[in-house]
């Protein structure tokens, strides 16, 4: 910590039980050697994962001074459950945290990165939109095809390891689930549609 400065000992807690979680999952399916499939029983918590995304970025995307929004989540939190077909953590940290931070890495200062999430009868839509330079048209082959790898330098110079479109590709077939992106001159935007699980309204107050 700087000196004079105070240190938020709760959310370095919980930092630290996030990077636990993601090796633990990593040490799973490792050990399992697990060819995924798109029959998964496991269900996620929309409202958990974006929870847990805005703690994750929120300070890096005000560093990078660029506008980092969020769809709102339901007060209070605790009592709304929406669920989709995925595991958790893949979802969080293997899909949507891989978005947000390619988002963050060409999205240039006093440009915005946004997050929305869209309700439908059977499906939710999860996106993330950007303001950044887009993807180069030659990189597109690369990106459409699983094993493929592409990697270029962010809007101040951050460095990456070009596996991140293909681990998001992973996951999201893994869970029975759709990725799509539009990019163009005036920034990118990533689908990521999942099956509904279940979904539990808000208590509005009784028995």
């Amino acid at each position: 910590a700087a000196r004079g400065k105070q240190v938020n000992w709760e959310s370095v807690l919980k930092a630290v039980k996030e990077q636990q979680e993601i090796l633990k999952f990593a040490s799973q399916q490792a050990k399992a050697n697990t060819q995924w499939t798109n029959q998964t029983t496991e269900t996620a918590c929309v409202y958990d994962v974006i929870s847990t995304l805005q703690f994750l970025f929120e300070s890096s995307a005000r560093d990078k001074s660029v506008r980092l929004t969020f769809p709102p989540l339901p007060q209070p939190a605790s009592e709304a459950v929406l669920l989709v077909q995925a595991d958790q953590i893949g979802l969080t940290h293997g899909v949507l945290a891989n978005a947000i931070s390619n988002a963050l890495k060409f999205t240039p200062s006093g440009k915005s990165v946004t997050v929305s999430l869209e309700h439908g009868e059977r499906t939710i839509t999860l996106r993330v939109k950007d303001e950044g330079t887009g993807i180069h048209p030659d990189a597109f082959w690369e990106l459409r095809s699983l094993g493929r790898t592409t990697s270029r330098p962010g809007a101040r110079g951050e460095e990456g390891t070009g596996s991140g479109f293909q681990l998001m590709k992973f996951f999201m077939q893994s869970f029975g689930g759709e990725m799509n992106f539009d990019s163009g001159a005036s920034g990118t935007e990533l689908q990521f549609t999942l099956k509904r699980a279940a979904t539990t309204p808000l208590k509005t107050g009784g028995d």
